[in-house]
């Protein structure tokens, strides 16, 4: 219903915040930790599971930049792109695992699903521009912005920390919840208190007029 009103953009932030705070940074916190995040779940013994966790930490993170581009296509009545994005997508996909899986087995089908999700994202966005202002690569690039700050910090702390895996683990957690709140969440911040500064008013107005 906030499609084509000034109402689309405070509602398709709160959109892009719930799809992307937890998924976007997945591909620079398994590119970094994968090979702990194994030694934990599932032991040393499967060590080697590390570098295709690695790689498809970014199946979610484009998966999800690519769904919250293309998504609202079902909403605002444009099959048309929607298919396209998808379409080109599963093209993709087929295509690179017939070539990349014969040369790179799993490595390469990991790759494939990571290159079809980026070209949807990319197609889905030339569409997603077309049909309204909104400045979602905004958003994506401040999500990816903050997240590869994060990962950058983490990987620092591992390796120059003693018990470095954990350390890395919560100062990535720590900075990109940290940046995200100043960056992104303050203008929800600013929304509440202008809400309650405006029913504050009206509240006062109504004991004045009694």
């Amino acid at each position: 219903r906030a499609f084509g009103t000034p109402a689309l953009q405070p509602t398709f932030r709160i959109y892009v915040d719930l799809m992307c705070f937890a998924t976007i940074p997945l591909g620079f916190f398994l590119a970094v930790f994968a090979p702990t995040v194994i030694a934990v779940l599932y032991g040393a013994q499967f060590a080697e599971a590390s570098t295709y966790l690695a790689i498809l930490g970014w199946v979610i993170t484009f998966g999800y930049t690519s769904g919250v581009a293309v998504g609202p296509f079902t909403a605002w009545n444009r099959p048309r792109e929607y298919g396209n994005s998808t379409g080109l997508g599963g093209v993709i996909n087929l295509a690179m695992n017939l070539t990349l899986i014969p040369v790179f087995g799993g490595i390469g089908a990991a790759w494939a699903t990571v290159v079809a999700k980026m070209a949807v994202t990319g197609l889905g966005l030339k569409y997603f521009r077309k049909a309204t202002t909104y400045p979602l690569v905004f958003d994506f690039a401040q999500y990816l912005a903050i997240s590869a700050i994060s990962a950058g910090v983490a990987l620092l702390a591992q390796w120059v920390v003693p018990f470095g895996g954990l350390v890395g683990v919560t100062s990535f957690v720590a900075i990109y919840v940290a940046l995200v709140a100043v960056i992104r969440w303050r203008i929800y911040r600013r929304s509440a208190s202008e809400a309650l500064r405006s029913l504050l008013a009206g509240s006062r107005d109504a004991a004045g007029r009694s």
